[in-house]
């Protein structure tokens, strides 16, 4: 799937999956099951509504998103490989999981 990450449509596609960005909350220690809890109640809301919980972006994820395009190109002139973006990937194998890598190198990835 290549659909620009952050659009409608690729809030869309995440919405009531388990996501690379959720999965560290699927392995929480039962005396911190507050976490997974919590992700099978905002995954149980999204599959209910269809909407997708906002993800609040912090400084950090601003950083990224500002400076993700002078880390690629500064890649690319240094390996000589050139990237594509993409939006969310679905697992091969289980259903409901995937992820959305910032940019895939070469053809296959």
């Amino acid at each position: 799937m290549n659909i620009l990450q952050r659009s409608e449509d690729w809030h869309s596609e995440r919405c009531s999956k388990v996501t690379a960005s959720r999965v560290k909350d699927l392995n929480a220690k039962p005396n911190k099951g507050k976490a997974l809890n919590a992700l099978v109640l905002i995954i149980l809301a999204e599959r209910l509504t269809g909407v997708q919980k906002e993800i609040p972006t912090n400084s950090a994820m601003q950083w990224s998103i500002y400076n993700k395009p002078y880390a690629i190109a500064a890649y690319e002139n240094e390996k000589g490989n050139f990237v594509k973006g993409t939006g969310l990937i679905n697992h091969p194998f289980v259903e409901m999981f995937g992820a959305s890598p910032d940019v895939l190198v070469n053809e296959d990835g």
